[in-house]
């Protein structure tokens, strides 16, 4: 009983309490190990499509596993996520807000936000070019939750899915909106937290590889240290806050909902810069940081991709400029050393990964449509995109304020006198004072 109440206490104030994972309230061990279930044990299934099927509901309730979208035959009241059954068993008085500022019923619940004129034509717009976003939207839009919502309403929730527009955030909005949908909020916490916690996969951070087990980060010796969620956050035990899983581009993520036939991946993003290169001495910072950020946001639309080229030393240059005219092999590139903004350390080639994370250079179909979101992205973090010149070179960015594409000769002389930093700084990007 001292577990389930220091549970409950860590549930309130939304400290990731290691002690009782949310495993434990789906039925499952922390370890991912099944637990003999009974009715109110087994695990609601969520709708995949739009259609929903009839659900049990208690006297009162608005119907939150068809807010929700479950398939569902045992949407009944879960006592262990009763907030009257704990305050009855250990005299809690619980304030509606005092608990979690911002929230509107004191579960820790986020509010939806601001409302705002922002429609779901406007997204699909957008995301035109991203086929994972728009095929993960309709989850929302086609929600009972959603549908129960003001349009100032939905438009909050259509900006939060702009910020990660994939299936992860899309179940997370899912299960937000029908919580505040419902009129049984104690009830509609359970099929929120079900929202909002993954079933399985498996997550790969600071070189330290766990196993996603209900929401929760199981490690290699079967101990649950940390949670992640749907919103796109992890917290391990002892953070002091939740960190975003699509900053870090070495992570790896693999997050699945549902098991089985109805199994469905909600993410796959593999290391991005597996080798470091955007990390290495002779990149520029500035060069770096926004190549970064594009592949940040491409994380967000769940668009996988990696470095594969980096900076180029004038001989190595040289040697490719050899291929397929005075060495063998077909001719790869028209620049000589010293000619390409790959031998100042502001270009790099990013490329699409499958999904076991090997490198791949399709453009037909979907990813056809992933090769120019790429490029939308990296236009939009101020990269020039190799795809838009006159003969494509689809997995190129570079900058070089100040010079245009074909000018990286005139700073060859400079270059080669007086290093990478004189270059840089012609450029105004120079990282020494």
């Amino acid at each position: 009983m001292w577990l389930f109440r220091f549970s409950f206490y860590c549930h309130i104030f939304s400290m990731g309490c290691p002690l009782a994972s949310r495993a434990n309230r789906k039925g499952q061990t922390s370890r991912g190990q099944n637990n003999q279930r009974n009715g109110k044990g087994r695990r609601r299934r969520r709708n995949t499509g739009n259609n929903v099927e009839p659900s049990q509901r208690t006297p009162g309730n608005s119907g939150t596993a068809e807010l929700l979208g479950l398939h569902s035959s045992t949407a009944t009241r879960r006592p262990s996520q009763d907030a009257s059954a704990v305050e009855a068993a250990f005299g809690l008085a619980i304030a509606d807000a005092s608990f979690a500022a911002g929230s509107e019923h004191g579960h820790g619940v986020p509010a939806i936000g601001a409302d705002t004129t922002l429609t779901s034509t406007a997204v699909q717009t957008e995301l035109a070019n991203s086929p994972d976003a728009l095929a993960a939207l309709p989850g929302l839009t086609g929600s009972a939750g959603f549908g129960a919502m003001t349009t100032g309403q939905q438009g909050a929730l259509l900006t939060q899915y702009q910020e990660a527009p994939n299936a992860a955030t899309a179940q997370y909005l899912q299960g937000l909106a029908a919580y505040h949908a419902a009129e049984d909020k104690d009830l509609a916490l359970g099929d929120y937290e079900d929202a909002l916690n993954p079933d399985s996969g498996t997550f790969s951070v600071d070189g330290t590889s766990y196993t996603i087990a209900n929401g929760g980060l199981v490690d290699a010796e079967g101990q649950n240290v940390g949670n992640i969620h749907t919103d796109g956050t992890y917290q391990m035990t002892g953070d002091a806050s939740r960190t975003s899983i699509y900053d870090d581009i070495r992570s790896r993520i693999n997050m699945i909902e549902g098991e089985g036939d109805n199994a469905t991946t909600l993410l796959n993003l593999h290391d991005a810069d597996r080798h470091g290169k955007l990390t290495g001495e002779n990149m520029n910072d500035t060069f770096a940081g926004m190549a970064t950020d594009t592949l940040r946001g491409l994380r967000r639309e769940n668009i996988d991709m990696a470095v594969t080229d980096d900076f180029r030393s004038s001989a190595e240059q040289d040697a490719l400029y050899a291929k397929g005219r005075t060495a063998p092999g077909n001719r790869v590139t028209g620049a000589k050393g010293g000619q390409s903004w790959h031998n100042y350390g502001v270009a790099a080639d990013i490329a699409m990964m499958n999904d076991n994370g090997r490198i791949h250079w399709n453009t037909s179909g979907d990813d056809g449509d992933r090769w120019d979101r790429y490029g939308e992205v990296a236009e939009s973090n101020g990269l020039i995109w190799g795809g838009n010149w006159n003969s494509p070179d689809m997995p190129h960015v570079e900058y070089h304020p100040g010079k245009t594409v074909s000018q990286a000769s005139s700073l060859q002389s400079t270059l080669a006198n007086e290093g990478l930093e004189a270059s840089w700084d012609q450029m105004g990007i120079g990282e020494s004072p």
